[in-house]
């Protein structure tokens, strides 16, 4: 009954939308993914070059995902599941990084650990406009999306699909900034219900040109309720289990 009660105190479908206190949120843990890349050059010497660039091509646009370029890789003889769990990892701590990177002026409040040798403080270090906070738990997480004007999210590994937290940031009542894919494009509106970029060049600007829309949030928050709720996702899944059976 207590974890019944908790999980109704933070569903977020039934409670209203409240005052903005931040302008722009952003939710990661900082990964080290300079480290990370090192490592390569002594666990997997003769691919690491390649690691890099499979890397590169998984970042370059909004189809070739992680698994497309490990399996080009499996003459190497190294375990495909840790190739695909080096590159992400790589993937997460760079575009998370890069991402930030690209506002100089616009205030982000940022929540998320570090972890490795280098934490936030060494990437992000001298930018000013971000203002750090400790890791929050899921409940807090969904208190901060609700008084937030623009959720900026980077998960440009997901090529089919999307992050638990974009649709917290929509069912929220936030704008939410987030890499581009077909996925999206198919169950939201672009520029309506969500943002998408696939390019950092001009994302601060944007940014800052969204603070005054007032019609993003409603209809993403709309269109979320509509389809893309966990109820929704428990009774596809039921229907597909009756299928298999």
């Amino acid at each position: 009954p207590r974890l019944l009660r908790r999980q109704r105190q933070m569903c977020i479908r039934d409670r209203p939308i409240a005052e903005k206190q931040y302008e722009v949120v952003s939710f990661a843990t900082c990964l080290d993914y300079e480290t990370v890349e090192a490592g390569w050059k002594e666990h997997f010497p003769e691919i690491a070059p390649q690691m890099r660039e499979a890397a590169e091509r998984v970042m370059a646009d909004t189809t070739t995902n992680t698994w497309d370029v490990v399996l080009e890789m499996l003459e190497s003889g190294h375990n495909p599941v840790t190739l695909h769990q080096e590159i992400e990892l790589y993937l997460k701590g760079r575009s998370r990084v890069e991402m930030l990177r690209a506002f100089q002026t616009q205030p982000i409040e940022l929540f998320g650990a570090s972890t490795g040798k280098n934490g936030w403080d060494h990437y992000l270090k001298g930018q000013r406009n971000i203002t750090f906070h400790p890791a929050i738990t899921y409940g807090d997480t969904l208190e901060v999306l609700r008084r937030s004007k623009v959720l900026l999210n980077s998960t440009p590994f997901f090529k089919e699909g999307a992050h638990e937290r974009i649709y917290n940031g929509m069912a929220a009542g936030a704008i939410v900034v987030t890499n581009d894919n077909g996925y999206m494009r198919e169950n939201f509106v672009p520029d309506k219900e969500v943002v998408l970029y696939n390019t950092l060049q001009g994302l601060e600007e944007r940014v800052e040109n969204l603070l005054a829309n007032e019609t993003i949030a409603p209809a993403a928050r709309k269109a979320v309720l509509a389809n893309h709720t966990w109820d929704h996702r428990a009774i596809a899944l039921l229907k597909s289990l009756k299928v298999a059976v």
